[in-house]
């Protein structure tokens, strides 16, 4: 393909925290005079039988007749929007944000009973399936993706780009929030069981730790299997979803040591942004996580199951000042090298030029 002169990305409304981020992206794109646009693929897509689908599909190709895009980012599947991509034979760059495949065996074994709901998950498989064989380069968001991708499509081109990067300027102390210290903050999701398991071995690290209180941020449909596992303990509170970003500031900006249990992330926003805050995190040590902490020098990692070890480094940063702040200083220095939407821009581009 030739230079980008319009670059599109297509990312679904549900992924409001990306689309806010992307903004940046674009922003930087223009400044080195590519056109660029982000739309909500939620826009042009219907329900799987809505009437209005070959309506819909004309609004969308109209769309792109007119943008007339050089190169197209997929953030997550665009449901059928992707037939009209390949159709009209418009090269994209298809982003991969989590072990899909994993995450559908724990749907299938967990919530996905009854006959429509595993025909739908098929569906969205077969959809991630075209997405990936027809992309121009596959864009997994860590490496510990990257090689799970290789092992499905061998012969595919796969580029490693951490696009999950933050405007460091942005993350500052917002004094809003008032929590109980010493303390620590969780801030994920509790939406997909692979990642939401790990938080199980809590009620054993919060019964070693009465005066340290623990805050969960966060919701999801598995919450009901965690949270009656935690409110009985005087020393936890769940305070649900926060608003991003600023509320998400707030309580970053309170808590003593930010804590990620998670049994399989694909790289780890929670801990750029705790980072961005100068704040120490401990993390379990799985999926692409460990790409965003040097295990020691700007957190700590833990092996899954692990709970005496989660007391041992929780102990240690809350009894010693000076690693904290050491951890917290080296964790922001790290996030801002190495997660920023200068480079990726940069990785884009180069990425295209040297398919031509």
């Amino acid at each position: 393909m030739n230079n980008i002169n319009r670059f599109l990305i297509i990312s679904p409304d549900s992924t409001y925290k990306s689309k806010f981020h992307f903004k940046k992206l674009i922003s930087i794109f223009h400044k080195k005079g590519i056109d660029s646009k982000i739309v909500d693929s939620m826009e042009y897509t219907t329900k799987f039988l809505d009437l209005k689908k070959i309506k819909t599909h004309k609004k969308f190709n109209n769309f792109l007749n007119e943008y007339n895009p050089d190169l197209i980012l997929l953030d997550s599947h665009p449901f059928e929007l992707i037939n009209s991509i390949i159709n009209k034979k418009i090269p994209y760059l298809f982003l991969l944000r989590g072990n899909i495949w994993e995450e559908e065996k724990w749907a299938r074994e967990t919530i996905c009973k009854s006959f429509k709901q595993r025909l739908a998950l098929k569906r969205k498989h077969r959809i991630y399936e075209t997405c990936m064989n027809h992309a121009f380069v596959i864009i997994p968001i860590s490496h510990f993706l990257k090689n799970i991708v290789q092992q499905k499509f061998p012969n595919k081109k796969i580029k490693v780009i951490h696009i999950d990067a933050r405007v460091s300027e942005e993350w500052t102390t917002k004094t809003n929030m008032k929590l109980k210290h010493p303390c620590i903050g969780l801030v994920q999701g509790a939406g997909i069981w692979g990642k939401t398991k790990e938080m199980m071995i809590l009620p054993k690290i919060i019964e070693k730790m009465p005066h340290v209180t623990f805050y969960w941020a966060g919701d999801g449909i598995y919450k009901d299997k965690i949270l009656p596992l935690l409110e009985n303990f005087e020393n936890f509170n769940w305070v649900g979803n926060l608003d991003y970003p600023d509320k998400v500031q707030e309580f970053l900006s309170e808590i003593d040591i930010y804590a990620l249990f998670s049994g399989m992330d694909g790289l780890g926003q929670s801990v750029i942004e705790a980072s961005l805050m100068e704040k120490p995190v401990i993390a379990t040590n799985s999926g692409g996580i460990p790409e965003t902490i040097e295990n020691g020098k700007t957190g700590f990692l833990i092996e899954s199951g692990d709970t005496q070890e989660w007391v041992n480094k929780i102990s240690l940063i809350l009894e010693n000042s000076e690693i904290s702040r050491k951890l917290g200083m080296n964790g922001k220095k790290f996030v801002v090298k190495k997660f920023n939407w200068e480079i990726i821009s940069d990785e884009i581009i180069e990425l295209v030029n040297k398919q031509n």
